[in-house]
């Protein structure tokens, strides 16, 4: 039985200076911040453009030669190079040894889409990034994944997932188009759920914008899982899907209007099995968040899987069905993104650094690993604890009730933590868990990065939290 990994993040912030220069500063890791330093790029804009399109010829076991060495070992080692050098690379070898044996380390690079001259860090294949002192791709082993966060106004925190996983598969191949086969990824999606209670796969074939949103809206689904074909405008910067109209013709649905499609739908992981949907402009003066996957976080879609490359079908097939195998596991979304880039490499396929996880969601795990039996979580053993502090457990409760009525979340959480600190380690780790929510929207609010009622809804959650959850587990505490 596998077991599934627990990350630490290793977070990178990676900025635009003026005259062409860069930053880079680890914000958040195992083994703390650091400074500032300068980020040394192996690629100037025009050279970039070179290695991408190189990379974009590298499908299925073909790799074409080149001139020069820009192999994707190659193109990873220079990357790895220039981010992981100075305090950063000390950082990172550190935080490497201080989760070694306990869990994962997430490397997660913040990309700022809005900045001046971010297009060419944005458009970087990160996810070739090569240690080449260990001789390994981070993102070919399950305990480093590399996965992007775009720094955008919007809660990162999905709403509490609530069985049973409904996932929704959209299989697109409409006339025009080179033939799929949309067949086998079907039975991989629905072969990978079949043993698992709790799990609904619906799919549908040939649908409209309108349709799709019609159905997300009259049962909602958790997940989107999109097959079909892809594209990208350079000259606009604008990413599409191809899916049909009404009258079963071809249809360009670009990225704004698929991201206002599954609004308010509730959809907490988007899966686009198609071509060049990770994309985003290299050009500073259009719309960086005009590219399918990017327009999607931006709607604040928890986790996107998308491919930055062409991608063949035998490929897209092979990452589709591990992915959801392992989600049927229980594992989180980037061990799960993780383990599928191996299924590709098994089939000794190159194309596994195409596909790009964007993850706003502070823990990959998305959905409950109660999914399967295996891997059920068992019942919390609350220990026995004396009663919350005087005049008494229930007027105690009573009073926080009533601070949570008024809108006084953070004066209930402080008499929580006082009367669970070092009597029931579980309900007070829950405690601080949301006093940390609240600093941090609060934070967040004053600086611009989220909106007013974006911090009502997390206060309205954590209000939920306490009512739901904290107090009843307060009243059984003898």
């Amino acid at each position: 039985m596998n077991t599934m990994i627990r990350y630490e993040d290793f977070s990178i912030q990676m900025e635009a200076q003026a005259e062409g220069r860069f930053t880079v500063q680890v914000i958040q890791s195992p083994a703390g911040q650091t400074s500032t330093s300068p980020l040394q790029l192996p690629y100037a804009p025009g050279e970039a453009e070179g290695v991408l399109a190189a990379l974009g010829r590298y499908r299925g076991t073909f790799a074409p030669i080149f001139t020069q060495d820009l192999s994707p070992r190659a193109v990873g080692t220079r990357l790895f190079e220039a981010l992981f050098t100075g305090p950063v690379g000390t950082a990172f070898s550190e935080s490497r040894g201080r989760v070694y044996g306990k869990g994962g380390l997430r490397i997660k690079l913040h990309l700022d889409l809005n900045q001046p001259d971010h297009a060419l860090l944005a458009n970087l294949p990160w996810e070739l990034l090569y240690d080449p002192e260990k001789n390994e791709y981070l993102n070919l082993n399950s305990q480093t994944p590399v996965v992007r966060y775009l720094d955008v106004m919007r809660p990162e925190d999905p709403p509490p997932f609530a069985p049973p996983l409904r996932i929704l598969v959209v299989l697109a191949n409409p006339p025009g188009t080179d033939a799929l086969n949309l067949e086998a990824e079907r039975q991989k999606i629905e072969a990978s759920w079949q043993d698992t209670q709790h799990v609904a796969v619906e799919v549908v074939q040939g649908t409209t914008l309108q349709a799709l949103r019609a159905r997300l809206k009259a049962q909602p689904f958790h997940v989107l899982h999109y097959s079909g074909h892809g594209t990208f405008d350079a000259n606009t910067g604008e990413g599409v899907l191809l899916m049909e109209d009404e009258q079963g013709c071809q249809l360009k649905v670009s990225g704004d209007q698929l991201r206002v499609a599954l609004r308010g739908t509730g959809v907490r992981l988007v899966f686009l099995n198609a071509c060049q949907t990770a994309q985003s402009t290299k050009t500073d003066h259009l719309d960086p968040f005009a590219g399918v996957a990017s327009a999607l976080v931006m709607e604040g879609i928890p986790a996107v899987v998308a491919m930055q490359f062409p991608i063949t079908d035998t490929a897209a097939i092979t990452f589709a069905g591990e992915i959801y195998r392992q989600l049927a596991l229980g594992v989180s979304v980037d061990e799960a993104v993780a383990e599928g880039r191996v299924a590709i490499c098994l089939d000794d396929s190159v194309e596994w650094a195409t596909p790009v996880l964007f993850m706003r969601s502070p823990d990959g795990t998305l959905f409950a690993p109660q999914l399967t039996p295996s891997r059920a979580p068992q019942p919390s053993a609350r220990r026995p604890s004396s009663t919350m502090p005087s005049p008494g457990k229930q007027d105690a409760v009573e009073e926080i009730r009533q601070l949570v009525a008024s809108d006084k979340l953070e004066q209930a959480l402080d008499l929580l933590e006082t009367g669970l600190k070092d009597r029931d380690e579980d309900l007070y780790n829950d405690v601080t868990s949301h006093q940390a929510t609240l600093k941090r929207v609060k934070k967040q609010v004053r600086r611009g990065l989220i909106s007013n009622n974006d911090e009502s809804q997390e206060r309205t959650r954590v209000r939920f939290a306490i009512l739901e959850d904290l107090l009843p587990g307060v009243e059984v505490l003898s």
